[in-house]
């Protein structure tokens, strides 16, 4: 007997000693004790003999000395007190069970607490449920009333029904939780969604995933005989069942299911058995009314009723991670078919990308959208002279004989606002610098910013600038504007047009080929040809190249329309009259626009650009019928050259932008050389457009007004009208060629194309540039992916790196069958799909995985080069057996070298890791030519070797995979590649203008020495490099560093804006040591009024790491090494709150910050990125209970690349 203050409900009791019946009412019918009451009074209840049952107390009675109690059997009763024994359930092995149904709505949470505690700590939970006969009853024939059953394939129903099943199946519809359930199986259905939703909160902090909610569940019904049982027998995976998606869908099943939960509604008996992954296996009895929930995620079961049995079975899911498409590989056509792209193929390898741009054009085009809204609206963007510019009563006469008077016969022109030319610029300044050179400072930086460049990352670069400038005018404006502001030191500067490009070098540093051209009208775009000539120079060079910055600039300073009317160049009408009979001459206009360039061949760069320069060429009239006529036959070379350098038919051409300047002689000539390369039948009309119908001629900045206008109607796949024309030039000759000139805005009925300009200066140099582009904007964008036209969606494995199906896991070489990739290999049942086939140590089930068609040839000379000899020469490697080549390898004085491997010395066969700077376990690509940047490193600052050890690397070829490997040699061998090699170092700083200047070698072995005078400033910046290879550069922890406690980082690439600081007086001599021994780097600094020296640290950390996150107001906080393993960091941290985020930085530098893929990542969620700087918003999220402890470790070395970044609960103590 229990004491009335020792019941409460929820308490688990049994009913002794009653020897009576006592009135009842069904569990279904009262879930509380209120109900219960008002049906005893309403009359509903029956009697029955509760004696030796097992109860939960519910809620005190209204009688005195009793308590609500329903029992197990499914009857609620109001029970005296002393008829109530406590009861303590035996453990689930022994029948008992862990946890019973929560007594009512506010005990749920409690309940959820006690499940996952058991959960924890065993790996199942038993629950004991509250259901009375009756209701059993029915729940057994509503599923006799489901429909069909399900089938399950022989290799896969071990994943859901668990092995040896001898229960058949049947689906039941997702229970709706807007209605209330319709009979018993449907409130055991409900019973399920209520323990998902009470534990499903908890799983995060506890566990280590989220989960999303539950499955539909499962009816199971134990097979009648075993005629049944083999008439129902499982059939085994068809070929057709694979490409219908069956292993597809079960791998997302299983990559999902976390907590299995089997409802037992009725049962006669039998056995439940887990078999955890490791550990003992373990048995629980089955028991009618009862839930057990396991962790299906850790554990295999198997289970198995006797004689009449009903379960009803469902799973607690994860969300499987869907997939941000970072590159889509294949062929041109390919790519196209996946985005749906009608027209012609995008284009592919190493091509001139255009990132960015920015307009300043008449019109109030200030911007790349607005130029396109001008041009697409047939504006005509022409005005009178502005009055503040020039007095045009001065320069302008309507008399016809106004040349001959020395004034111009035309007063209109294309005009950017004044406000827009003195723009960011004070008004001294004005006074002296031309406004090609200002115009193009701004809208070049706006080019820049627009691709992600800033002030900060932009010094130092290899960025080109190349300008087409023909002049300001402003010569004449230089005599009146040194009357009221003469500068000596800034006149000659401030009129040239050389300073155009190299002003914008100056002011951001930037060290690549500065160049102006005048060719006239033609200037911008021989400058946009001349960068792509020059970068695809670099390249084949091996110089190094971070982009270029190429257009034009003009600008009307002064009436320089008298000078052209004299020539009777000038329209009389005030416009450029395209392709119009009306067409007498050119109109001036002005502006300035800039596009940042790359040559690059990688995938970001090919998904981020604007459009492809994909042909260009530039040529000579040479002598024609005078110097300044137009000549048809260059013209046509010029445009043919382009379109052979594009790689593309005349046909390919989808729309063409003309020099068209409004000339009776001038567009029948351009018009005449565009039929003559494009002459062929042709499917479609090719619109003519010309940009000088809207904005005038724009001299030295035509050219990339017209390539730019290109671009817009690529990026909307539309041709747009030109304006003022009514009736065609009666000179064009169209016969026979589908032309069109178009007065209206024209769809071109494709996603993609080509368009070309072409411009041609009066002095005879002609050019011409072809774009490829795809629409981005408008209805005929096509940006998203048909995921049915993809053959495979590879992620990288979280070990090797290499790609692998997203789904199953299975290895994708670089090398394989082109063709649709369905998901087959299936592994053993306790085998998670989060690591590719290859890293995968375990036995599949069924499938096979795909085949490297890359075979090694016994003829390959497999070559392997380093930084050992500079990246100087590929030495050919040894073949001691089939596929297996060795080579052996001195270590260098910095203890780390990098190599990779090539077929033939030829870098376009490179044979190289997955990702930059990698140890053997990261897979092996290739060969092919995308091994740059991506290579493998030999890193022994933490081994207990001296510099000059040998490593011997062996490099095997198999018939399924490739694998690299190195090892200390115990003999040395007579040669060894690098042994003879003598590295150079280099000083690079703000003394010698950021260039390279050799050290000469010091007094002792391992030194390396240099001496510079201080400049003006008193003070200068440095570091170094070796082997003149800004990738093994040696700097400072922290930038502008004078303090000797600073540590010395490197050889690396990430030294950027990191240098040592050195003061003193102008022109003292410093002299500069460097040192390198076994591996620690020492600088030392004499000549100034105290020697500094600075060196690597002494526990040798070779980079330090700091955590910041909400916990210290994402300031830096530095984690400590790790005393028993070598690189490796940690921090024990008390959680503030329920729920910290937080980021890892290495070296307090955030631009080498460490971060997951997706926000708030939970532990080994995601793969840990970086170090980068593209960790905004991406940070790993900690749970637990405020005041606990948990240890953050960086592992930079961890064969698992999602624990890179880790955290773990620990004890206090």
């Amino acid at each position: 007997m229990v004491k009335a203050t020792e019941l409460w409900p929820g308490k688990l009791v049994r009913i002794n000693g009653l020897g009576a019946t006592l009135r009842t009412v069904a569990v279904r019918h009262a879930p509380d004790a209120d109900e219960f009451r008002h049906r005893l009074e309403e009359g509903h209840c029956y009697d029955h003999l509760l004696d030796g049952q097992l109860g939960q107390c519910m809620a005190e009675s209204w009688h005195d000395d009793s308590y609500v109690v329903r029992t197990v059997e499914g009857h609620v009763a109001s029970v005296p007190i002393e008829n109530l024994e406590e009861f303590e359930p035996e453990p689930a092995t022994s029948g008992g069970f862990d946890v019973a149904w929560p007594a009512d709505d506010d005990s749920g949470a409690g309940f959820g607490v006690m499940v996952a505690q058991a959960l924890g700590s065993q790996g199942y939970c038993v629950v004991q449920m509250f259901m009375g006969h009756e209701e059993q009853q029915e729940a057994m024939d509503v599923s006799s009333r489901v429909g069909e059953l399900s089938e399950f394939k022989e290799e896969l129903e071990v994943d859901f029904m668990g092995r040896d099943n001898y229960t058949k199946t049947k689906k039941l519809k997702p229970d709706d939780l807007e209605e209330e359930p319709s009979d018993a199986l449907g409130q055991c259905e409900r019973q399920l969604s209520q323990i998902c939703m009470m534990v499903g909160p908890l799983t995060a902090s506890l566990f280590g995933f989220e989960t999303v909610g539950r499955s539909a569940s499962f009816v199971r019904l134990r097979f009648a005989n075993k005629a049944e049982a083999d008439k129902l027998r499982p059939q085994p995976l068809e070929q057709d069942d694979i490409e219908d998606g069956a292993v597809s869908n079960h791998m997302r099943f299983v990559q999902s299911r976390k907590l299995a939960m089997l409802y037992m509604i009725d049962s006669d008996g039998g056995e439940l058995w887990f078999h955890p992954k490791e550990g003992q296996e373990v048995m629980v009895p089955l028991v009618k009314n009862r839930v057990v929930i396991f962790r299906h995620d850790r554990m295999s079961y198997s289970y198995k009723p006797l004689g009449n049995s009903l379960a009803l079975q469902s799973w607690i899911v994860r969300d499987v991670p869907g997939f941000q498409v970072q590159e889509v590989t294949g062929g041109g056509e390919e790519v196209d078919r996946v985005m749906d792209v009608e027209g012609p193929p995008r284009q592919e390898g190493r091509k001139f990308h255009i990132m960015s741009m920015n307009t300043r054009f008449p019109g109030e085009a200030i911007e790349p959208d607005k130029y396109w809204t001008m041009v697409s609206q047939c504006t005509d963007s022409v005005g009178e002279w502005p009055f503040l510019r020039f007095d045009s009563t001065l320069y302008y006469s309507d008399d016809g004989n106004a040349a001959l008077q020395g004034k111009s016969y035309t007063h209109h022109g294309g005009f950017i606002t004044n406000a827009q030319l003195t723009e960011f610029c004070n008004e001294a300044e004005a006074m002296s610098m031309s406004w090609n050179q200002r115009n193009s400072c701004e809208v070049s930086y706006e080019a820049l910013w627009e691709a992600g460049w800033t002030r900060e990352t932009l010094h130092g670069k290899h960025i080109g600038f190349y300008a087409g400038d023909v002049g300001s005018d402003w010569h004449s404006m230089t005599p009146f504007a040194s009357m009221v502001a003469y500068n000596p030191d800034t006149t000659a500067t401030a009129v040239s047009s050389a300073i155009v490009p190299a002003r914008m070098s100056f002011i951001f540093n930037l060290i690549g080929p500065t160049m102006t051209f005048d060719t006239a009208c033609s200037a911008s775009l021989v400058a946009t040809h001349h960068s792509y000539v020059n970068m695809i120079n670099f390249w084949e060079w091996g110089m190094p190249c971070d982009g270029s910055v190429c257009g034009g600039t003009n600008t009307l300073a002064s009436p320089g329309f008298v000078g052209n009317c004299a020539a009777n160049m000038l329209s009389h009408i005030g416009r450029s009259f395209t392709f119009d009979r009306t067409a007498d001459g050119y109109q001036r206009g002005e502006g300035t626009a800039y596009m940042f360039c790359k040559l690059t061949a990688g995938y970001k760069d090919g998904q981020d650009r604007l459009a492809v320069l994909a042909g260009s060429c530039a040529n000579q009239d040479g002598r024609s019928a005078s110097l300044t006529a137009p000549n048809g036959p260059s013209q046509q070379a010029v445009l043919r050259n382009s379109l052979h350098f594009a790689g593309i038919d005349p046909d390919a051409v989808t729309v063409v932008e003309c020099h068209g300047t409004g000339t009776a002689l001038g567009d029948p000539i351009e018009v005449g050389a565009v039929m003559a390369v494009m002459e062929g039948e042709r499917e479609d009309p090719l619109p003519h457009t010309s940009a000088k119908s809207n904005i005038a001629h724009l001299e030295s900045a035509a050219g990339i007004a017209g390539l730019l206008k290109c671009l817009v109607i690529l990026l909307h796949s539309c041709a747009t009208p030109n304006v003022h024309l009514r009736a065609l030039n009666a000179h064009l000759e169209s016969s026979g060629f589908p032309q069109l000139f178009e007065v209206e805005l024209v769809h071109t009925e494709l996603n993609s194309g080509y368009c070309g300009v072409s411009s041609f200066g009066f002095g005879g140099t002609n050019s011409r540039g072809d774009l490829y582009g795809k629409a981005i904007v408008g209805p005929s964008a096509k940006t998203a992916l048909l995921p049915e036209r993809i053959d495979v969606i590879s992620i990288p494995c979280p070990r090797c790196m290499g790609d692998m199906c997203g789904r199953c896991g299975v290895a994708v070489p670089g090398f394989s069958m082109r063709r649709r990739h369905f998901c087959e290999l299936v592994r053993d049942e306790f085998a998670d799909y989060e690591i590719c086939s290859n890293c995968y140590n375990g036995e599949f089930r069924y499938g096979s995985t795909i085949e490297d068609v890359a075979k090694c040839d016994p003829s390959y000379q497999i070559c392997i080069t380093g930084t050992w000899n500079a990246w100087s020469v590929a030495e050919e490697m040894e073949m001691v057996d089939d596929g297996v080549y060795v080579c052996a390898v001195e270590l260098g004085d910095t203890k780390i070298e990098h190599f990779n491997l090539n077929i033939f010395q030829n870098s376009n066969n490179a044979i190289y890791p997955a990702v930059p700077e990698a140890d053997p376990t990261i897979r092996i690509e290739g060969p092919d030519d995308r091994g740059q940047g991506k290579y493998w490193v030999i890193d022994a600052r933490n081994e207990d070797v001296p510099s000059g050890t040998i490593y011997q690397i062996a490099f095997i070829w198999g018939d399924q995979k490739k694998e690299i490997k190195w090892e200390v040699m115990d003999e040395k061998p007579l040669f060894a590649l690098g042994q003879e090699f003598r590295h150079s170092y280099s000083i690079i700083g703000s003394f010698n203008k950021w260039g390279l200047t050799e050290m000469r070698p010091g007094p002792t072995a391992g030194t390396w020495e240099v001496s510079f005078s201080i400049g003006p400033s008193c003070k200068e910046e440095f570091q170094f490099v070796r082997d003149r290879d800004e990738s093994q550069t040696i700097y400072p922890a922290k930038p502008q560093t004078e303090l000797a406690i600073v540590p010395v980082r490197g050889p690396d690439a990430w030294g950027s804006g990191k240098n040592w600081l050195v003061r003193g007086h102008k022109r003292d001599v410093v002299t500069v040591r460097l040192q390198l021994l076994n591996g620690q780097i020492t600088v030392t600094v004499s000549g100034v009024s105290e020697e500094i020296v600075w060196r690597t640290t002494a526990d040798e950390s070779y980079h330090s790491y700091y955590f910041s996150g909400t916990f210290n107001g994402w300031t830096l906080t530095r984690m400590i090494p790790d005393e028993t393993r070598r690189g490796v960091f940690t921090y024990p941290l008390t959680l503030m709150d329920t729920v910290e985020l937080f980021q890892v930085v290495r070296d307090e530098d955030r631009q080498q910050t460490l971060h997951p893929t997706s926000s708030d990542a939970l532990c080994g969620q995601d793969l840990v990125q970086g170090p980068d700087n593209q960790g905004a918003g991406l940070n790993w999220m900690i749970l637990g209970e405020i005041g606990s402890l948990v240890e953050i470790t960086v592992d930079p070395h961890h064969e698992d690349k999602r624990y890179l970044v880790s955290w773990k609960p620990v004890d206090h103590s």
